[in-house]
């Protein structure tokens, strides 16, 4: 396995929104008294999604009918049919009514913790009731699939936009028509896997069968929900490499091919490359809007849970060893580069070939934000683990 490399420099760390999903920071900190902090609805839906601010529960250890009260001019005579708890955090709750939720205006449809829920501190919730067309949040969109990642020879991961409903997000049958070995296999899904945080699931397919990435190997995925019943209609998405940039290095004041970029394999198999399969992008001012840096590669595979070190053919200064090279012109990888790498020579922000990326100071690709800053010369941004 490789070091993360030998050579450490001043890292900026950055965060990101990927195409695989985003990074979960989980916060200590507690209030004195637990709050509602968002209500989402779905309008025509029986369903509504509470979150609280921190874990919650009650005097029996599991939050039911009775923790909730509804006031306000239609729900007036409706009931809470169930409540479900969502998640190992015990902050986020789905409550199905008798009727459906449709706040057209203000009054209608509030919803209150009872002073029976409270946090491991015993302080009880706020009973403030929330206003779901003042207060609440209203949920109309369907979950997105950031990526489909290939873990291991039999394994997928499949990241979302946001936390899907545990039933649907686990149903075999949304998760189809599985091709790989760029077409030569169909095998069957054998099981699904939701992790607790509720973002993404966890395919294992029939045993028989050896997955495979990039253009060929897809996955039909449909019919899953998020907690409010937004529906992801069916479609077809490319199977990726489980690989990620851990760190992006620019070029030195002095030297203007001095410069690298890490990978790092999240999978639990090696990853082999090739120069027909796996590409390296650069977008800047100088390069123009797109171009594809042809790769040399002196190691064909990425370690499972390892490093991967890809530098300039000229005038790379570090003691790592260099996996891959390309040829460098001045002023590649500055503070305004995007850099992202991808399963196709000509990948754009729809054809699902985009591996990674990262947008560094004013230099967006399609990612929605950017580093939160240009990057100094002769330094590094790294992935925060």
């Amino acid at each position: 396995m490789k070091q993360n490399l030998s050579v450490k420099k001043l890292n900026v760390f950055f965060f990101l929104v990927l195409l695989a999903g985003s990074f979960l920071f989980v916060s200590s900190a507690k209030a004195a008294s637990p709050l509602m902090s968002t209500v989402k609805y779905k309008a025509s839906s029986t369903k509504i999604a509470i979150i609280f601010d921190q874990g919650v529960s009650n005097a029996s250890g599991t939050i039911g009918l009775g923790d909730f009260t509804l006031s306000g001019a239609s729900s007036t005579g409706q009931s809470i049919a169930s409540v479900q708890t969502i998640g190992a955090a015990s902050d986020t709750y789905v409550l199905t009514f008798s009727t459906s939720v449709d706040p057209g205006v203000a009054g209608q449809w509030r919803i209150a913790a009872s002073s029976t829920i409270r946090n491991t501190g015993l302080e009880t919730a706020s009973t403030t009731a929330k206003d779901l067309f003042t207060n609440g949040t209203a949920d109309n969109a369907a979950p997105i699939v950031r990526g489909v990642f290939q873990r291991s020879s039999i394994t997928l991961d499949v990241t979302f936009s946001e936390v899907l409903d545990p039933g649907s997000s686990t149903s075999t049958a949304n998760y189809v028509s599985l091709v790989t070995s760029a077409g030569g296999d169909t095998p069957g899904v054998y099981a699904i896997s939701r992790i607790p945080e509720g973002t993404f699931v966890v395919i294992t397919a029939t045993s028989s069968t050896v997955l495979g990435w990039g253009t060929g190997n897809t996955i039909n995925i449909g019919s899953v929900e998020d907690l409010v019943g937004n529906k992801l209609a069916t479609t077809t998405y490319t199977i990726l490499p489980p690989i990620k940039i851990s760190e992006v290095r620019a070029e030195s004041a002095t030297n203007k091919q001095d410069e690298f970029i890490e990978l790092y394999n999240f999978g639990d198999s090696d990853i082999t490359l090739a120069t027909t399969t796996f590409f390296l992008h650069f977008s800047t001012s100088s390069v123009g809007a797109d171009v594809n840096k042809p790769l040399t590669l002196f190691t064909a595979s990425v370690p499972a849970r390892g490093f991967y070190l890809i530098g300039s053919q000229f005038d790379y200064s570090g003691s790592g060893f260099l996996d891959a090279t390309y040829n460098t012109g001045s002023n590649d990888i500055n503070e305004r580069t995007g850099i992202y790498i991808s399963a196709t020579s000509t990948a754009t922000s729809t054809n699902g070939l985009v591996i990674d990326l990262i947008g560094m100071g004013t230099s967006t690709i399609w990612e929605t934000a950017t580093t939160s800053s240009a990057l100094p010369v002769g330094q590094s941004f790294e992935r925060k683990a």
